[in-house]
């Protein structure tokens, strides 16, 4: 149950973390940490453990981005979404089509509101 409570506070941190950003991003940042908390539900324990740390990872990122920057949202996301050849080598072809995917709908989203 502890597990639970944790994942429960992560998503709430994630969403109000996400309340600072501009529209399009918070819309598509709710939807896919939505989408992935709820397909997570059910998940073999080894697999929350990873996707819990991944989760962690970027809100700690996204909070330390939008300090730093003073809560400045447009600032604190520049550079982000930037991988390296060798973190995009270490995907696997799920990954892959997940990033794409996300790139596609981002880029809806962006041309949608502009």
């Amino acid at each position: 149950m502890a597990a639970r409570a944790e994942a429960l506070q992560l998503y709430r941190n994630i969403l109000r973390l996400h309340r600072s950003l501009p529209e399009p991003f918070r819309e598509l940042g709710d939807g896919y940490a939505k989408s992935e908390f709820r397909l997570h539900k059910a998940a073999p324990a080894d697999a929350v453990v990873a996707f819990m740390k991944e989760w962690r990872i970027y809100y700690v990122s996204m909070h330390q981005r939008m300090m730093s920057t003073g809560g400045n949202a447009k600032e604190a996301l520049k550079g982000i979404g930037e991988l390296s050849v060798g973190d995009m080598e270490k995907l696997n072809e799920n990954q892959l089509s997940q990033l794409y995917d996300l790139k596609v709908e981002a880029s809806k989203a962006l041309l949608h509101k502009l």
